[in-house]
């Protein structure tokens, strides 16, 4: 590599060089990789060796501003893009064991979070912290950790990618036409729908292939890649985005609704990757059903109120809502048969079953959108339920078999609070 940056100079002509010569070369050669870059990256053109870090995040701000507005992601003004967005390339990790990009979306989400329990007057008692880990269950876990300053929020390290994943599936169902005007319209009545899954078989693939990924390998990106079409693009981030906020919103519900003080220690144990060894973690966490479901309607309220916020359609944003429980349910499903070769109830602890949550959560949509929004919100989330659960029935059987062949789940699923 060194040699085909150097302009024609091989390692031959370095090696003999002085030391003082030697890294000027060097320093040409990292000039000339720069240069390169920017051709590859236009938004880098004018950035000059030894540009600040500044300079690198205003051009990152404003080329990604320009990218969210042109595919119809964003309507804000740039002003109101770089406030939302600065505060998290200010913002490092407060572990080095945290992915920085990671850390940097962990803390766009936050603050977005914490923007709509102003408007909703929601108060914490104390800060919330984030991170990410290998939890061994499908959603975050919020705990309070004796200190004065602060909660922390633990993520499932494979959530977001989940989350990302299953939307695309969940968004590929619904077929979608291009209006004159260049409006894009979604067939949502049932027929349309279901000649969509007829028509695109790979779909009920790549929701096995979600699965699997997810469960045995231990990560969800462990799937084969695949590009969506850009009309489902859009649908695809509302999904998505809907998910990921209400996830934070149900943790954010744990800390604004008390439910941390004087919350009885658990354990929650970790399998560490590979030898099989791990160790154990003390955190005073929620222990009741009731309290999660409470949390639950916090957190769709956060969720809901962000989305609107962003200018989402509510009936979709709720739909996103809804997919959270839907996917651990068939996470618990998958890791039910590839352990014991036939579906069993797998109770994640101290939190409800996945359906019992998503049918209380309809009766808090119905309270918190109204009666008509609420019912219409419900119906589309049907759909996609409906959807999902026909690719189910032809993975199951496939998931059997894996058992039979010996697969079994990740490491990472036997980890639990106990």
């Amino acid at each position: 590599m060194l040699s085909w940056f150097s302009k024609g100079k091989g390692r031959q002509a370095l090696s003999g060089a002085s030391n003082k010569a030697h890294w000027r070369q060097v320093i040409g050669d990292l000039e000339y990789l720069q240069k390169v870059h920017a051709r590859s990256h236009p938004w880098l053109s004018g950035m000059e060796p030894g540009a600040t870090d500044a300079e690198f995040t205003e051009r990152f701000l404003v080329h990604f501003h320009q990218v969210m507005q042109a595919s119809g992601m964003t309507n804000l003004t740039l002003e109101a893009w770089r406030k939302e967005m600065e505060p998290g390339f200010r913002a490092r990790p407060f572990s080095r064991y945290e992915d920085p990009l990671t850390h940097f979306w962990l803390q766009q989400m936050q603050g977005q979070i914490e923007q709509s329990c102003q408007r909703l007057n929601i108060a914490l008692p104390k800060q919330p912290v984030f991170g990410t880990l290998q939890t061994g269950r499908v959603n975050g876990v919020a705990a309070d950790v004796d200190n004065p300053s602060y909660y922390l929020i633990l993520i499932d390290d494979g959530i977001m990618g989940f989350a990302n994943l299953l939307s695309k599936v969940a968004a590929v169902s619904f077929p979608v036409t291009q209006a004159e005007d260049g409006n894009l319209n979604f067939a949502t009545d049932r027929d349309s729908v279901v000649r969509q899954r007829l028509q695109s078989p790979e779909t009920g693939i790549r929701f096995f292939d979600l699965l699997t990924a997810y469960a045995i390998h231990g990560a969800p990106h462990a799937a084969r890649s695949y590009l969506m079409t850009s009309h489902h693009t859009h649908l695809v981030g509302v999904f998505r985005d809907a998910m990921e906020f209400f996830i934070f919103g149900h943790e954010y519900g744990h800390c604004a609704a008390g439910h941390l003080q004087g919350a009885p220690r658990m354990s929650l144990s970790m399998t560490a990757e590979g030898n099989g060894e791990g160790g154990e973690i003390e955190l005073r966490m929620p222990e009741s059903w009731e309290k999660e479901l409470e949390a639950d309607y916090i957190g769709l309220a956060l969720a809901m109120d962000v989305m609107r916020s962003r200018g989402y359609s509510p009936n979709l944003a709720y739909a996103g809502v809804e997919l959270v429980f839907t996917g651990v349910d068939y996470m618990q499903r998958t890791l039910s048969i590839l352990e014991h070769g036939v579906e069993q109830e797998r109770l994640l602890d101290t939190h409800p079953p996945a359906l019992i949550r998503r049918e209380a959560m309809r009766q808090n949509a119905l309270g918190l959108l109204g009666e008509e929004t609420g019912k219409i919100a419900g119906d589309l989330a049907d759909i996609v339920n409906d959807t999902l659960e026909y690719h189910w029935r032809a993975a199951a059987p496939a998931l059997a078999r894996m058992h039979e062949d010996g697969h079994r789940p990740h490491a990472r699923w036997s980890q639990k609070a106990q």
